[in-house]
């Protein structure tokens, strides 16, 4: 998706720190990208002239489980598994994926496997770790959610395909 390229590039490029707001609208908009979209959906800081990514324990921080949308982006979805795993553990992460079928969830998985390729060339140690921790955790954590999916009653399961449309 275009917000996770922006992201991406802008990760790969400034990590967390700020640039003008004119230089990341340039990027957003050879992306296809939207700025105040991002600042909306929580994964971007613009104020004042500035534009910087939002670190994952904000991220984590400020999504509320009763958010009535759920995370669209590869980009949020990395960086919430990434915060929740490093707070709270795989029991979390398989809770919090219940209701997400389909690719999101693994596209997740594959852009933290390359974010900590990022980090390791730039010598960034926690961000590699981070990452590193979640492609690793990634089996237990689907094998966690299955199980979890298995105790649902049916009146949840059907709650559940609410949130697969």
């Amino acid at each position: 998706d275009a917000e996770s390229r922006f992201c991406l590039e802008l990760y790969s490029n400034y990590a967390y720190n700020e640039l003008s707001y004119g230089d990341a609208d340039i990027l957003a908009k050879a992306k296809n990208a939207s700025i105040e979209r991002m600042r909306t959906s929580g994964i971007v800081y613009s104020e004042k002239g500035k534009v910087s990514l939002i670190e994952r324990d904000k991220i984590v921080q400020n999504y509320s489980e009763k958010h009535e949308k759920k995370i669209s982006t590869v980009w949020h979805m990395c960086q919430y598994l990434t915060g929740l795993l490093e707070q709270q553990g795989i029991e979390e992460c398989a809770k919090f994926l219940i209701p997400y079928v389909g690719t999101l969830p693994d596209e997740a998985k594959s852009l933290a496997y390359h974010l900590y390729t990022v980090a390791e060339k730039k010598k960034w140690t926690q961000e590699a770790i981070a990452y590193n921790s979640l492609v690793t955790a990634w089996p237990d954590i689907q094998v966690r959610k299955d199980e979890l999916v298995e105790q649902l009653s049916p009146k949840e399961k059907v709650t559940l395909d609410r949130w697969s449309s």
